[in-house]
C-alpha cells in the first residue's frame, strides 16, 4: 500500500491553485471536471515522493458531496487515497475492521 494523493476540499479552485503554484513554483499537472461528483479537481506533484496533492471544489450551485462537506466542516483534508494491489480485498478488510465504506 502506498499513498497516492491527499484530497483537500476547497471552495475556490482557482485561488487554491494559485496559492499552491506560488508555494511550489509550478502549476498543477492535471485539472479536470468530475461530473458524477459535481466537482472540479486539480493535481500537483507533492515534491520528492510520488504522492500528489488534489484540490477538490464544488462546481456551480451544487449540493454534491464536496459542497456538503464544505458547509459542514469548511475547507480542509477530505480524503487520503492509497494505491493497493486488490481493492476488493482491502475494502473487505477495512469493513471488517469497522471502517464505513462510502462506495
Amino acid at each position: 500500500m502506498r499513498l497516492d494523493h491527499i484530497g483537500i476540499a476547497v471552495a475556490d479552485l482557482d485561488a487554491a491553485d494559485e496559492l499552491l503554484a506560488r508555494l511550489l513554483g509550478r502549476p498543477p499537472f492535471k485539472r479536470e471536471a468530475v461530473a458524477s461528483q459535481q466537482v472540479a479537481t486539480s493535481f500537483f506533484d507533492a515534491g520528492a515522493s510520488d504522492a500528489k496533492i488534489e484540490f477538490v471544489a464544488p462546481v456551480g450551485e451544487t449540493t454534491g458531496p464536496i459542497q456538503k462537506f464544505l458547509e459542514k466542516r469548511g475547507p480542509g483534508i477530505h480524503h487520503l487515497a492509497f494505491e493497493v494491489d486488490d481493492i476488493v480485498v482491502e475494502m473487505r478488510r477495512l469493513a471488517k475492521d469497522g471502517f464505513e465504506l462510502l462506495q
